[in-house]
């Protein structure tokens, strides 16, 4: 223990404290002086304990318990997220691990007046349920869309068809599958790079190419970079990789497609627009426009 020696200092007397300032006239009122500092914190959570001590009693001091409206409203969201569950795209996407590679066919992608001749769209992405697999078509050609009310930015897209040429095994069943025909969705700058190797080649049908994602989290999920293989007709890919009962042939989009192109009053019947925002469910950030699906 350190001693230090010196003269002892005398005690100081505590400082006179301030008269207390007269209060205002509503403080007269109540009684009491208007609170300062950690006072006011203080009444503040007094206050907004005292005014959800109503819906606390209602629901035994359990706030995850809704009641009234806002059930109403979460049994609405629910529903229609079960609803849009029920009715997933037939076909899955195709996508590409980053740092991958892997052989591709397009079953369509005709060429008119110098454009690929495919369904084109615009798409929003959307977090949502821990995912951004969800998909919505963007309702404003139609009507005032409500998830770019809510600050979502849609991407111009194209759809295509392709024969997925890897082979992987599934977790649910446990099968192998390949040749697997697949929905083929193309964000601004892949269409830009698909057009001039269908320019090349006449159109992008029957088409193989070797798809490469040389990029890192920001690249396309559908890959970068296009080296073309060879050329073939349909009935030659049927005879390569057809059945009787599973023939190879393009994707109908209108079927592919329905179940993300919702009206606006479906959208917000999912919690979207304006007023609210979607339980689970945000915008995908900027960088998660460019292309990755």
């Amino acid at each position: 223990m350190a001693i230090i020696l010196g003269k002892k200092k005398p005690v100081q007397q505590p400082a006179e404290q301030p008269a207390a300032q007269e209060p205002t006239q509503g403080a007269q009122l109540s009684g009491v002086a208007h609170p300062t500092g950690s006072a006011k914190s203080m009444m503040a959570s007094a206050a907004a304990k005292q005014q959800a001590a109503p819906q606390a009693a209602k629901t035994g001091g359990m706030s995850f318990l809704k009641r009234g409206k806002a059930a109403a409203t979460i049994l609405a969201q629910e529903d229609a997220k079960a609803e849009l569950s029920s009715n997933k795209n037939l076909s899955f996407r195709f996508w590409i691990p980053k740092g991958k590679s892997c052989d591709i066919t397009f079953l369509d992608g005709a060429l008119a007046d110098g454009m690929l001749d495919i369904p084109y769209f615009h798409q929003h992405t959307v977090f949502m349920s821990g995912t951004y697999n969800n998909w919505f078509t963007c309702t404003a050609d139609d009507e005032p869309c409500p998830i770019c009310e809510g600050g979502g930015q849609p991407e111009y897209v194209g759809a295509l068809s392709v024969i997925d040429h890897s082979e992987y095994v599934s977790k649910k069943d446990g099968k192998t599958y390949k040749n697997q025909i697949k929905l083929f969705i193309a964000k601004r700058n892949t269409l830009k790079v698909l057009l001039k190797k269908a320019l090349k080649q006449g159109g992008l049908a029957g088409c193989t190419f070797n798809v490469s994602r040389t990029g890192g989290d920001k690249s396309p999920n559908v890959g970068d970079d296009f080296e073309f293989d060879q050329k073939r007709t349909l009935a030659e890919l049927n005879q390569l990789y057809g059945t009787k009962e599973k023939p190879i042939k393009p994707l109908v989009m209108e079927d592919e497609l329905k179940s993300i192109h919702l009206s606006a009053a479906d959208l917000r019947k999912l919690g979207f627009g304006s007023a609210s925002s979607p339980i689970g469910a945000e915008p995908a950030p900027a960088e998660d426009y460019e292309d990755v699906l």
